[in-house]
């Protein structure tokens, strides 16, 4: 056997190996949907995750009082039937939907709402975020509920799509020393949603099984099991959903593209949404920590080198918000082209004169996108003298190893660039110049900000935009914020992100809800 002869062998006997340890059965019954994922879980619990687990993984284990609708721009009541907002934007009244249960059975009503609100509160972590701006919350009935805020905050009816009600009964019945249930509640559910966690092999498969109380009732013909397989390699990814024992596949790396698309039994969906891909840049340590640094990078950077890589697929991002949601008739002039003498005449003002440093890029493991990044910037920063170290992590050490880092703001433990991308979760865009560039929406509070920028004139200007009732007014704040930051670069403002979604014809049902991560499985079927 010549040398390619005993590389391709080895190649497939390692694959074979890879495709017995996810564990996945070969042949699933019409009813059980397979889905492999690539970015681990950190927890299941609704009132302490954060933002990817909220999105791809507890809207189908628990549900909101309301929600995005399927143009992603309204609103539409799930837990809520109903909903007033006075006239100064300070209170909301929500009418809550009978007959509603929670998956161990226990009524969902009012009391369950602000057993949660305050559940939530307490814990202090990442959801919270999004319901400390609420002053009071009453309720008058059992169907009731009256949020009263301490000012008037835009962004709050599109934000409680991250507030989820948990059962009171189950967190009683699994307290342990006063935890709350968060130690049951890590990898167990008890929600209103459609499904039900039926078991949680960590590192490998996470189970769902309907919920029989579900207020929606169920169909013939749609998913009453959905395995969730963690499965890194987009090699196994791809053989595992030709051969059928994937349905879906979230990781099929762009050189596979061309091939999954003519085959026969995959169908492929391409879709732009607002989702932007981001290098975090650390302004509080280090190098970067000087602006004309964080500039000089920026110059470095090299996009069209990286859309080739990408084959195409990586438009040039607009900046840190998405200029459509900044209004149709707004443009910013993009500043940062790719430019090696601008960058290295920025370094010499920032008393680089000759490079000399070394920096640390933290990536999530398997994400194929931000290695390539790594690759190009790493190349152009070469030619300045910059040396640029890879760290990969999964995403639940990434989000421990920054918040735990924001404490401690060590120079010797620092990583300087971070690779994220960001979605409208809301569709305001509180979504990117709050959750990712304000102070208090940093990653130790639960928010997008995962180095820590802060610029003082930047929070007053979202503050209040984020204050201000009327669109009109608020967007000329939210456009000099917009403009600030992207002076400043905090962040590399990378791409557009073109998510694909790969998965096998016979699925059926599947909504695009601008992330190629979210999946609204109760809707989907398999065709029969």
């Amino acid at each position: 056997m010549n040398g390619v002869g005993r590389f391709r062998a080895t190649l497939v006997l390692a694959l074979l190996m890879t495709l017995q340890a996810a564990d996945v059965p070969a042949a699933s019954r019409p009813e059980v949907l397979n889905v492999a994922l690539y970015q681990d879980i950190g927890t299941l619990d609704p009132h302490a995750g954060v933002v990817p687990d909220w999105l791809a993984f507890l809207g189908n284990l628990y549900e909101p009082l309301v929600d995005r609708d399927d143009t992603l721009t309204g609103r539409r009541g799930v837990l809520a039937t109903s909903w007033e907002v006075s006239a100064d934007g300070l209170t909301y009244t929500f009418r809550l939907r009978p007959g509603v249960r929670f998956s161990d059975g226990a009524p969902f009503d009012a009391k369950a709402v602000r057993f949660s609100y305050d559940r939530s509160l307490a814990l202090g972590k990442a959801p919270a975020g999004y319901l400390r701006v609420v002053r009071t919350l009453e309720t008058p009935d059992d169907h009731t509920v009256v949020f009263r805020l301490k000012r008037p905050h835009a962004p709050f009816l599109a934000e409680l799509r991250f507030f989820f009600p948990v059962s009171p009964a189950a967190v009683a019945r699994h307290e342990v020393r006063g935890d709350r249930a968060q130690g049951w509640l890590n990898d167990h559910s008890a929600g209103t949603g459609p499904y039900q966690v039926q078991r949680w092999d960590r590192g490998r498969t996470l189970a769902w099984t309907r919920n029989p109380h579900y207020w929606r009732g169920w169909r013939p013909g749609q998913f009453e099991t959905v395995n969730l397989h963690m499965i890194y390699d987009t090699n196994t990814q791809r053989l595992m959903l030709e051969k059928g024992d994937l349905d879906v596949a979230q990781n099929i790396s762009i050189d596979d593209l061309p091939a999954v698309t003519r085959h026969p039994d995959i169908q492929v969906q391409q879709h732009t949404g607002t989702s932007r891909s981001f290098i975090f840049l650390n302004g509080v340590v280090g190098p970067t920590r000087e602006r004309r640094v964080r500039q000089a990078i920026a110059h470095a950077w090299n996009a069209d080198a990286y859309n080739a890589l990408r084959r195409g697929q990586a438009p040039q991002s607009d900046g840190p918000c998405p200029l459509p949601l900044l209004g149709p008739e707004y443009t910013l002039k993009f500043p940062y082209a790719h430019d090696p003498a601008k960058a290295r005449a920025l370094l010499a003002q920032a008393g680089y004169p000759s490079g000399g440093f070394s920096l640390r890029f933290l990536v999530q493991k398997g994400d194929e996108q931000k290695k390539m990044q790594f690759e190009v910037l790493q190349g152009e920063l070469a030619k300045l003298n910059v040396r640029l170290e890879l760290i990969e992590e999964t995403w639940p050490a990434i989000n421990k190893r920054l918040a735990v880092w924001g404490g401690t703001r060590d120079a010797a433990s620092a990583v300087h660039m971070v690779g994220f991308w960001r979605g409208a979760s809301t569709g305001h865009i509180a979504d990117f110049l709050y959750w990712s560039f304000h102070t208090d929406a940093s990653i130790a509070k639960g928010g997008r900000n995962l180095l820590y920028y802060s610029n003082p004139e930047v929070d007053r200007l979202v503050n209040q935009a984020m204050a201000t009732s009327d669109e009109a007014k608020a967007r000329p704040l939210w456009r000099k914020a917009n403009e600030l930051i992207l002076e400043d670069s905090p962040a590399l403002f990378v791409e557009k992100i073109l998510d694909h979604i790969v998965m096998r014809k016979d699925v059926q049902g599947y909504l695009y809800r601008d992330s190629k991560l979210t999946y609204d499985y109760y809707r989907m079927t398999r065709a029969r």
